[in-house]
């Protein structure tokens, strides 16, 4: 009997791939895609990291707080501008708008409002 190379993806390697993270996610399969992402040889893309996050938050992992919190850190390291310049004295280019998910989750438009 033989496999289908995507089924070998791992095996040959001994290491699961990006592709396998992808499929898993795409699946809703939160158990593998957890698995697969910790034992990855580089972090998650942002966007993949992003889409484990949602992925614990529809299933009600308790990961899923940790989760969201590591992404927003992690977007927001990515995404500030770096200073070449800090120890000549120069001013620092002007940040960057964040927009899009960041910009809500700074703004911190993704609260629910609590009734008194």
């Amino acid at each position: 009997m033989r496999c289908a190379p995507r089924a070998l993806a791992s095996v040959k390697t001994g290491k699961p791939t990006a592709r396998e993270i992808q499929r898993a996610l795409e699946r809703g399969n939160v158990w593998v895609a957890d698995a697969v992402a910790r034992e990855l040889p580089r972090p998650l893309s942002l966007e993949d990291a992003l889409k484990l996050t949602h992925l614990y938050a529809e299933k009600e992992s308790p990961k899923y707080e940790a989760a969201a919190m590591k992404w927003l850190r992690r977007y927001l390291e990515e995404s500030r501008p770096r200073s070449r310049t800090s120890r000549s004295g120069r001013e620092p280019p002007e940040a960057a708008p964040l927009g899009g998910l960041g910009e809500i989750a700074v703004s911190g438009a993704w609260r629910v409002p609590v009734s008194p």
